[in-house]
């Protein structure tokens, strides 16, 4: 992709996204698209059977991210109020109904500042950020794709889901942060994983493994969610706890929240990394508890009445429960 910011930049991003394409694709064919600048990328959750019946399991914001590779997804969306997830979830369904779909799969959005949003893709798959929306509804995705594919009908409509609480996952890649995010390389070392209730972690390499240039630096993903209920303060500590299993790896990434206050505010697009790249990969390589749990506090913030009404107005202003909190972990920031 090349982004051009100016009539003059045209022809030299033509040829430049042809050259990379044709030597990685054979293929030097390319597109225009509007680019939509200081977006957000949200997906939709969709689960379709083969007797017609479609429903969305709400949204997924996965902005923060280096490279167009996710590194945190959390639920709920930090500025999407009912009115929009609703009209994002509709989409998705009407999108999956057109083509046929059957089984799990997601609709990717960029969310402009504005408030309109575009369709970047669909994945018709199982994602990795997955779990995120099992824990804020309950259900079982990789159940409901083996029912669908055993021809059984949807046992809920859309008017039974709800979301409770709110999820976030982190990615752990193979790379150090500093100085520019070079690819880590060796071997896995052995490591204790703890169990931390409100937590879930699922790794991809074993002990011993040798890392490879070839492979996706995102080889471990830890996932960490949380629901809370009766206003008690969410686990979320799990993510200090990940041990380094490459050789290479020193320096811990995301940063303390208190390096982050935008990222703590929910005020943060796709570029976020990027533009604050060196700022956030300062400091020390273990933030204490403390910060760690307000940073993933930070996604469990929803108001009652936002994560079970779907009726709430179209500009409906954040619950006092997250407004309170989030203007607290600013304060420390």
């Amino acid at each position: 992709m090349r982004l051009v910011e100016s009539e003059g930049d045209l022809a030299s991003g033509w040829q430049s996204a042809r050259s990379v394409s044709l030597q990685a694709f054979g293929n030097d064919t390319v597109y225009l698209e509007r680019a939509i600048l200081r977006p957000r990328h949200v997906e939709i959750q969709v689960l379709a059977d083969t007797h017609g019946n479609v429903v969305h399991l709400f949204e997924r914001d996965c902005s923060i991210q280096r490279r167009h590779q996710k590194v945190v997804e959390e639920t709920p969306c930090p500025i999407g109020t009912p009115a929009l997830i609703e009209r994002m979830g509709d989409v998705a369904v009407r999108g999956a109904k057109a083509v046929g779909y059957a089984s799990a799969g997601t609709f990717e959005f960029l969310l402009a500042e504005d408030g309109t949003f575009y369709f970047l893709e669909m994945n018709t798959r199982l994602q990795v950020e997955h779990p995120v929306t099992e824990w804020i509804t309950g259900i079982d995705l990789v159940g409901q794709m083996v029912r669908i594919a055993a021809g059984e009908k949807l046992a809920f409509s859309q008017e039974t889901i709800e979301r409770r609480g709110a999820s976030i996952e982190c990615r752990v890649y193979a790379e150090d942060p500093r100085p520019v995010f070079s690819r880590a390389l060796g071997s896995c070392r052995p490591s204790k994983r703890r169990r931390d209730r409100g937590a879930r972690r699922r790794g991809g390499v074993p002990r011993g493994y040798r890392l490879a240039v070839l492979r996706s630096a995102d080889l471990e993903a830890q996932r960490v969610g949380s629901r809370p209920t009766g206003g008690a303060r969410p686990h979320a500590t799990s993510l200090g706890r990940i041990p380094n299993h490459w050789d290479s790896h020193e320096p811990r990434f995301p940063p303390a929240p208190r390096r982050a206050p935008r990222l703590c505010a929910g005020r943060y697009d796709t570029g976020f990394i990027a533009e604050h790249e060196g700022f956030l990969t300062q400091g020390s390589s273990a933030p204490d508890d403390a910060a760690l749990a307000a940073a993933l506090a930070v996604a469990t913030m929803t108001s009652e009445s936002r994560s079970r009404s779907k009726k709430a107005p179209s500009g409906a202003a954040p619950g006092p429960w997250l407004a309170s909190h989030r203007a607290s972990l600013l304060r420390r920031s």
